[in-house]
């Protein structure tokens, strides 16, 4: 296991993998492992067969790195922002990265070129570029762009992932997950409110139904847990404390889940949010059949039917009557939930809802 581990960390890197060869006469594999995980540039050997250039992963890379003109280690310590690989059009927006740029760095083995015409850094180069730029200087602008790019990638996923092209949106945003994750989480920690509110519904989305609650569930704690102000709670708190239930209660957090959904509903009241309050509240109403109280669950139902009726939200009101026809159902009253779930089903049509029909 230790030894997967190690080659795993290096991922199959020729020379880390010798360098970590030679250090077993000094060290045990779990050690070597246990070290290497935390930092590469700890691969070194003092073994005199070994030519000096090749004795450390730094040195080796090192002599890459200065033969690079200073424009080219600026994009390259840009590219090294990135997780999960890029885009080009994601690296000209983020590193300022030309395509001549990209082709050079490729051609001297600082990035490779993945499947879908992507690139990719190893954990390697990107752990040595830190090390020779103190990337601090310049992350600050690059984060700031990284943000903005996903920010606007998510957006223009939005519509797609409730009707046609789910699949193909779906599985952009598991191919650009580790980048999402450090921009979601540079957004929550500079307070970006507009960028999170731009992200927060594809998001949530696509923890639903790819069935990724628990980690839907931390992306979002950890932004609630930020955005809570001494001063007052704001809209966006409410908004996202709902999506934060609901996603709770798939999991049967019903603690997680109760606080959630009644400190959202209390912010959203007060702010007249009536849709998302709306949205709210159906998830208030699975709740409560949960718990068997029947009756606070139908109130929450025809409190978010009256609202999708009167403005004819085809997707809400398929949510709806799928939580009535559901409370008629679980009473046993299975003759009473049939028109509700016909009604379901066709609003689902309506408003090409794919996952709802399928329910």
């Amino acid at each position: 296991q230790s030894v997967v581990r190690i080659c795993h960390v290096l991922e199959g890197l020729p020379l880390g993998v010798e360098l970590a060869a030679a250090t077993l006469c000094e060290q045990g594999c779990a050690e070597i492992a246990e070290v290497y995980e935390q930092d590469l540039g700890a691969l070194t050997t003092r073994m005199r067969n070994f030519q000096p250039r090749h004795r450390s992963l730094h040195a080796a890379f090192e002599i890459s790195w200065n033969l690079l003109d200073d424009s080219l280690k600026q994009v390259l310590a840009g590219l090294s922002f990135f997780r999960d690989g890029f885009s080009a059009a994601a690296a000209a927006q983020v590193a300022e990265a030309l395509p001549q740029d990209l082709a050079s760095l490729t051609s001297k083995s600082l990035l490779r070129l993945e499947d879908n015409n992507r690139y990719g850094m190893h954990e390697v180069i990107r752990q040595l570029v830190h090390a020779e730029t103190g990337i601090e200087a310049v992350s600050r602008q690059v984060e700031e762009r990284h943000a903005a790019f996903f920010a606007d990638f998510l957006t223009e996923l939005k519509n797609s992932l409730l009707a046609d092209g789910q699949s193909e949106a779906l599985q952009s945003i598991q191919i650009e997950y580790g980048n999402l994750y450090l921009a979601w989480h540079w957004m929550v920690d500079h307070g970006c409110l507009e960028l999170i509110e731009k992200n927060m519904d594809s998001l949530y989305q696509y923890f639903m139904i790819r069935s990724r609650f628990d980690e839907g569930i931390t992306w979002f704690k950890y932004a609630a847990d930020r955005l809570i102000q001494p001063s007052g709670e704001n809209l966006l708190l409410g908004e996202l404390l709902w999506r934060l239930g609901a996603m709770a209660y798939t999991t049967r957090d019903n603690t997680l889940s109760f606080s959630s959904l009644h400190q959202s509903e209390t912010i959203l009241e007060r702010m007249a949010a009536n849709k998302e309050l709306a949205y709210c509240r159906i998830y208030l109403g699975w709740a409560y059949q949960r718990e068997k109280d029947f009756s606070r669950a139908k109130v929450y139902a025809d409190c978010s039917l009256q609202f999708f009726l009167e403005n004819q939200d085809d997707k809400g009101l398929s949510e709806t009557y799928i939580l009535i026809g559901s409370i008629e159902n679980r009473q046993g009253s299975y003759q009473e939930s049939r028109p509700y779930f016909e009604k379901a089903y066709a609003a689902c049509r309506t408003a090409r809802n794919a996952q709802n029909s399928m329910i």
